[in-house]
């Protein structure tokens, strides 16, 4: 069964263009992460603000996942420490129980999921090569 999961980091003063920059040289990290049916990670810049001084612009991580958060949240960790690192109060990758609890406190609750499937990623996988499969047999004439 997937699970929702949407952090707001607040990035370190001055640290949102090197955010950026970490961002953009990791490529794909999701893909490498089991479990993840999608995921997105971007900068978040709030708009200006007469009389309450400069906004601080936040890491916004959104995804839905596979499985318990905490094994999930630890293999993240690994894949988007260069970027997180950029984020005020990071502890570093190493100890998922302080990633856990790091994730926990900058969690927002959105109450709903947009995977509509209780499939794991694995499994929708598999009926997508048997989809495959069955259409390459039915193009060749035969009989599935």
């Amino acid at each position: 069964m997937s699970r929702p999961l949407v952090l707001l980091a607040a990035l370190r003063d001055g640290e949102d263009r090197a955010a950026r920059d970490a961002m953009r040289a990791l490529g794909t990290p999701f893909a490498r992460v089991p479990g993840t049916h999608l995921a997105r990670l971007q900068v978040l810049e709030p708009p200006a603000r007469r009389w309450r001084g400069r906004p601080r612009p936040y890491l916004l991580l959104a995804a839905e996942h596979d499985g318990p958060a905490e094994p999930w949240l630890a293999a993240v960790a690994r894949e988007l420490d260069a970027v997180l690192a950029h984020c005020a109060f990071w502890p570093g990758a190493a100890d998922p129980a302080e990633v856990a609890r790091w994730a926990r406190e900058r969690t927002v609750d959105v109450g709903f999921s947009v995977v509509a499937t209780d499939a794991t990623v694995e499994q929708i996988g598999a009926a997508l090569r048997r989809q495959a499969a069955v259409r390459r047999m039915i193009a060749m004439g035969e009989r599935p």
